[in-house]
């Protein structure tokens, strides 16, 4: 019989199983991620409205190589968001969520490369198309129930047939797990590459797990959702 020792979004698990992303301690705005000994597991409704992991041979065929930009999206309090809907209410605040996040993406040039439960990985391109895919979905979904905490990561990951291989990966997942919902937090790669107009918040440097030195995090937008820790 499994302990269940700290409550985990059943979207984090599968990150964390992915892509091993705990940050120690808490980064920029505090995580989303609840440190855990041993093992746990948390099922719930949830889990009944995720599809399987999405990543068709022909989204691989057209993932973008070279100088790459990642965004992590997942839904901030989502099983709280469950309780209050009810299970037909989220199932359908879920699913306009992952329309809003796919029609978003697919405007700026992105490229779905997973999905599960209410978590999506794209690849763009650029950097500012990825910023500017992230905004519209805040944007959009701003007036409703569900609010995505967003990381955006840029590197040059191995593009393999089975979809990116490297470190750019388990940082840019690491990055979108950071935060709060409604927030989008940049890595210093994809910061610099962004246009001196685009507002941002230097967030400070913060530590992130099996990563030896603090790396600095920013905000896109002047309004911080929470400091550091918080």
């Amino acid at each position: 019989m499994l302990s269940l020792l700290a409550t985990i979004e059943p979207a984090d698990l599968w990150w964390v199983a992915r892509f091993g992303i705990i940050s120690h301690p808490p980064v920029a705005v505090g995580s989303a991620l609840r440190i855990f000994h041993g093992s746990i597991l948390q099922m719930t409704v949830l889990d009944l409205c995720a599809p399987p992991p999405h990543h068709s041979e022909g989204s691989m065929r057209n993932l973008p190589s070279g100088n790459v930009t990642f965004l992590f999206t997942d839904i901030e309090g989502s099983t709280k968001l469950l309780h209050e809907l009810g299970g037909e209410g989220y199932a359908e605040a879920l699913a306009q969520h992952r329309r809003v996040v796919r029609q978003a993406c697919a405007a700026q040039g992105g490229v779905e490369v997973d999905t599960q439960g209410d978590a999506f990985f794209f690849a763009f391109p650029s950097a500012p198309s990825a910023a500017a895919a992230a905004q519209a979905i805040t944007s959009a979904l701003a007036p409703g129930r569900v609010h995505l905490r967003m990381g955006l990561h840029t590197g040059t990951p191995l593009l393999t047939d089975e979809g990116y291989v490297g470190e750019d990966v388990h940082f840019a997942a690491r990055v979108g797990s950071s935060g709060h919902g409604g927030q989008i937090l940049l890595s210093r790669t994809t910061r610099e590459l962004l246009d001196s107009e685009v507002v941002l918040s230097d967030l400070g440097e913060h530590r992130l797990k099996n990563i030896p030195e603090a790396v600095p995090f920013y905000q896109l937008g002047r309004e911080v959702v929470r400091g550091p820790g918080d």
